[in-house]
């Protein structure tokens, strides 16, 4: 005996909304970023950038619509964003190769001269090292010469070096002090509360721009949403949350008491398939425990079988 059921739209809730609080940007955010009040630079590099753009630069997958990808020595560089007495530097990053001359991928940077401001770099030398200098000229004329950031480099929990992996980097400097998170994590923090360099000329993603005594690699991979900011801003990694989804079950009635059924499903009524596992009635009802997302269903008939 066989029971064949055509489904037109049954719609199941499961789950209930997250609330997240807006002070804090979660790492992975759930939608590109958008400009607001303290944004100085904004790129989602959706086949495009407002940035000079230098070498082999063009547009790939990212972590929302498109990304930008750079191979070693190619880069795009933004003009003088002002002083910064406080910010924010956060971008997304996925590395093609750890295949460098020097060991280094160079993300990052800004100029009075290279080192000067918030920069990321992974040490592929010393295996999942990072770091981010901030206000540092290395004894270049106009500063301090001191690594007002992170030490050179740091460990970073709970962070590893692989290709083909997206990773989500923050630098924020001011009066809250020097924080950098990898993923959403804080890994490095100390109470330094300068403010950017007046000399900072040009902000740059990937290689070498301009010359100076400090000079960084290049990477070859891909950056999405770049962001800017003038303010320092918090982040954390992303709790687990309980979301709405559309979904469907079927049941069935008029069976067998004590037969053995196996439910089955079917895109074109001629190749069918086990839906769940066999089950013996004992009821003429039965309430089915499987549930078919409506946003991945490719299931359109149903069926329970008497074996």
């Amino acid at each position: 005996m066989k029971y064949i059921i055509k489904i037109a739209a049954v719609l199941f809730v499961v789950g209930i909304a997250a609330n997240i609080n807006a002070q804090i940007i979660t790492v992975p955010q759930s939608a590109p970023y958008t400009n607001d009040a303290n944004t100085v630079l904004l790129e989602h590099f959706d086949g495009t950038t407002s940035g000079s753009a230098n070498g082999t630069v063009i547009y790939t997958n990212g972590v929302f619509g498109q990304a930008v990808h750079l191979t070693d020595g190619s880069w795009v560089s933004w003009g003088n964003l002002g002083t910064l007495i406080q910010g924010t530097v956060e971008f997304w990053a996925n590395l093609d190769t750890l295949n460098y001359s020097d060991g280094f991928a160079g993300l990052i940077q800004s100029d009075y001269s290279q080192f000067y401001a918030s920069t990321f770099s992974i040490d592929l030398v010393n295996t999942n090292y990072v770091y981010s200098i901030y206000d540092c000229d290395c004894g270049l004329s106009g500063g301090n010469g001191n690594w007002i950031g992170m030490p050179n480099p740091i460990a970073a929990p709970s962070f590893s070096v692989t290709t083909n992996c997206w990773h989500h980097f923050a630098t924020t400097w001011g009066s809250q002090g020097f924080h950098f998170y990898i993923d959403g994590t804080l890994v490095y923090s100390n109470a330094n509360t300068e403010g950017l360099s007046p000399y900072t000329a040009y902000w740059a993603i990937g290689g070498l721009v301009g010359g100076g005594t400090d000079s960084s690699s290049g990477f070859t991979g891909a950056i999405d949403e770049l962001r800017i900011s003038n303010i320092q801003r918090v982040f954390a990694p992303a709790t687990p949350q309980a979301n709405f989804v559309k979904a469907f079950t079927v049941d069935y009635s008029s069976l067998l008491i004590g037969s053995n059924y196996q439910s089955q499903a079917s895109p074109d009524l001629v190749n069918w398939t086990n839906w769940g596992a066999a089950f013996t009635a004992t009821n003429s009802t039965y309430t089915n425990t499987n549930y078919q997302r409506i946003s991945d269903w490719n299931q359109l008939f149903f069926r329970v079988v008497q074996q």
